[in-house]
Order: structure tokens, then C-alpha cells, then sequence
């Protein structure tokens, strides 16, 4: 009689515990951030269950109109993907710079909200990780990695983790990318990119 009652006990909390991770994984949060360029974004993440929406970026440029790009993101049932780790204020426009992890490197993006969208070349990775865009988007170029690189370095803790998204959500746990890592796969990119390795 006991050991059915511990079996129905633990039964009982397992499938809690099932529930209870199912329920955190439906969590849709969105983080909103003030820009250092005047502009403000939205980040709002699919479900970890399902990437089929996409991770969408509403980008207000200052004193310009919303729009909103989706990029890929992985749920984790996939692992050839990606997701957008650091976003990025350009220093002297309104274009903004999307640092995406797509899993084995990195790939950076820039949105130019003065400018439409303009489909992309054949072969663009950009077609892999850009689900749709009201705006013209462009590979980032070696002086946009540069800037990365110096932001990574100079921005204030603070700012960064306003800046910096989620690697996984959990709903009451949430895990962030690290500056210290995202510093040196940055590094690393711009020195591949500096030898001819290019991916």
C-alpha cells in the first residue's frame, strides 16, 4: 500500500514538473529598449517550442516611422539555425546593427530604416536568417564589425544587459548572451575575415 501511494506521489510531481516546464516554454516576453541613438526597439521571441514566428524586432527610428523585422530563430528541436544576440546602435545614423549567432559563427546585420527593402542577392546568408523586413538590409561590413567590436568594449554593463537578448527563455529563468564571449566570437570573426577565411 505504501509503495502505491510513493508511486502516485511521484507520478504526481513529475507530471507537475512536465506542466510546469510546458507552461514557461508558452512564455512570450518582450524586452523594450531605449536607444543611445534616439531610437527604440522592441524584442518579442517566439515560444521555445516553436520558432515558426520568428524573433521580431520593432525598431522605432528616432523621429521616423515603426516597423518591425523578423529574424529566424531556433526552437530547441533545431539546431540549424540561429537567433539574434546584440543589438546595436549605429553611432552616426539610424541604421541598426543585429549581431545574430548562427550557431557555429557569427553574422552581423544592418537594417536602414531610410531606406526600402531590397531582396536579396542569391548568395546572401541573409536569405537564411531574415524572415521579412519593411527595410533595406545589408551583411554587415568589416568597419560595422569594427564598431561592434568597439561598442562590445566601451558600452556601460548597464546598457549592455538592456542590449544583449536571451539564449534561452525559460519564462522565470532567463539565460543572456555573456559580453566577454560575444567580445571574443566578434574578435574572431574580424580576424577570419581579416585572412580570407570566410565562411
Amino acid at each position: 500500500m505504501k509503495r502505491k501511494y510513493y508511486l502516485i506521489t511521484a507520478g504526481s510531481i513529475a507530471l507537475g514538473v512536465v506542466i510546469v516546464i510546458v507552461l514557461m516554454g508558452l512564455v512570450y516576453r518582450s524586452i523594450a529598449v531605449g536607444l543611445s541613438n534616439g531610437g527604440f526597439v522592441r524584442v518579442t521571441p517566439p515560444s521555445i517550442w516553436s520558432s515558426k514566428d520568428g524573433c521580431k524586432i520593432l525598431y522605432q527610428p528616432r523621429g521616423g516611422k515603426a516597423g518591425t523585422v523578423t529574424f529566424f530563430e531556433s526552437s530547441i528541436f533545431q539546431l540549424d539555425v540561429g537567433q539574434p544576440a546584440l543589438i546595436v546602435p549605429t553611432a552616426d545614423s539610424d541604421s541598426l546593427l543585429i549581431l545574430y549567432d548562427a550557431d557555429v559563427h557569427y553574422r552581423l546585420v544592418r537594417i536602414d530604416p531610410n531606406k526600402p527593402f531590397d531582396k536579396f542577392s542569391g548568395n546572401s546568408y541573409l536569405s537564411y536568417i531574415v524572415q521579412s523586413s519593411p527595410w533595406r538590409i545589408d551583411e554587415g561590413t568589416s568597419n560595422d564589425w569594427q564598431e561592434v567590436c568597439s561598442y562590445l568594449k566601451s558600452v556601460p554593463q548597464i546598457t549592455f544587459d538592456k542590449q544583449v537578448l536571451t539564449t534561452v527563455d525559460f519564462g522565470v529563468a532567463r539565460f543572456h548572451y555573456r559580453r566577454g564571449d560575444l567580445l571574443s566570437e566578434v574578435q574572431r570573426e574580424i580576424y577570419n575575415t581579416k585572412h580570407g577565411y570566410v565562411y
